[in-house]
């Protein structure tokens, strides 16, 4: 849990009697450094955990945050940051990588402790709720996606944060490939699940890192592949033929990703098969075949960094939730 520092110097000062803020990049466009669910805490005694970025930005952010600690201002201050050299002198974070971001700066109090208690153990039931009245832990059911920010004054915002949101990689094919990819993308916080047909496979049982694995039979691909946005399918099974009965069986799935690995001459002649079975052009425009982006890559390892890479690019490309949250103020 990439949070879990940060609430933990939280608990740790509260506990302790010492005053403490929550600093979160609520929203952020461009090339901002820091990005929206970015977390830091500071304490009074100087104590940091997290990042909203780095740099001369960050440093005057923690700066501010500690004279606010130091006068007892326990005050939400929502800030903008904006990293042009042109900026207005105000709002110049001092960085010209271009883009900008808004920063909260909350101060907390023991009355937070139950709040924080929640995000520490990352309550699968809860979800982050930031507005200028400070944070709350509010239930999930109604929450989609996994960050939501609206703006309507300085002193009417909320920002929303998702806790139990997590990206599904789901890799058919258990072999070389599929292990090392499995070690790249349970350090980006992905569920993984690795399904395979066969028995007695060394890469597939010594694959520590998916979080489910399971031997399946591919012509029941799809029961395995749910309709979701956060989902992200990766086919790499042993055979051409099982890569075909596979990509036949999910290709219609609404997932946000859909690759295959293989060569070029072999991604034309299965997606001609699947033509000549009546399946829809744009239906295989939507899949990334030859997978992963063109680095050259050979080694299995090589492979799974362009995949990875693909992978990370469309997550990226995700729209932020468009959906709309009553203005809560109690």
């Amino acid at each position: 849990m990439r949070d879990y520092p940060v609430w933990q110097l939280i608990h740790e000062s509260l506990e302790r009697s010492i005053l403490v803020a929550l600093l979160t990049v609520v929203d952020s466009e461009g090339s901002s450094p820091g990005r929206q669910g970015f977390k830091m805490a500071v304490n009074a005694k100087g104590k940091l955990a997290g990042s909203v970025g780095g740099g001369s930005m960050e440093f005057d952010l923690v700066e501010q945050t500690k004279d606010l600690l130091r006068e007892q201002v326990f005050q939400t201050q929502l800030l903008r940051r904006l990293h042009f050299e042109d900026a207005n002198a105000k709002e110049c974070s001092g960085m010209i990588c271009s883009g900008n971001q808004t920063v909260v700066i909350c101060p907390l109090q023991n009355s937070d402790k139950r709040n924080v208690s929640y995000f520490l153990t990352r309550e699968s039931s809860k979800s982050f709720f930031l507005s200028p009245k400070g944070i709350r832990a509010i239930d999930s059911n109604d929450v989609q996606g996994q960050y939501n920010y609206q703006y309507v004054s300085d002193d009417r915002w909320i920002y929303l944060e998702n806790l139990s949101y997590r990206n599904k990689l789901i890799i058919f094919g258990g072999g070389h490939v599929s292990l090392a990819l499995t070690k790249i993308m349970a350090e980006l916080d992905f569920d993984i699940t690795v399904y395979d047909d066969r028995d007695n496979i060394d890469t597939f049982e010594n694959n520590q890192l998916a979080n489910h694995k399971k031997l399946i039979y591919y012509t029941d691909a799809e029961k395995y592949v749910p309709d979701c946005f956060n989902t992200y399918v990766v086919i790499m099974t042993a055979s051409h033929v099982a890569d075909d009965i596979v990509l036949e069986k999910v290709i219609d799935k609404k997932v946000n990703y859909l690759g295959m690995m293989g060569s070029q001459a072999k991604v034309q002649e299965l997606f001609a098969r699947l033509c000549n079975r009546g399946i829809s052009e744009q239906a295989i425009k939507k899949v990334h075949a030859p997978i992963g982006i063109a680095i050259k890559s050979q080694t299995p390892e090589e492979i799974a960094i362009s995949i990875a890479a693909e992978i990370i690019a469309e997550k990226n490309k995700l729209n932020k939730s468009k959906k709309n949250y009553q203005l809560i103020h109690d």
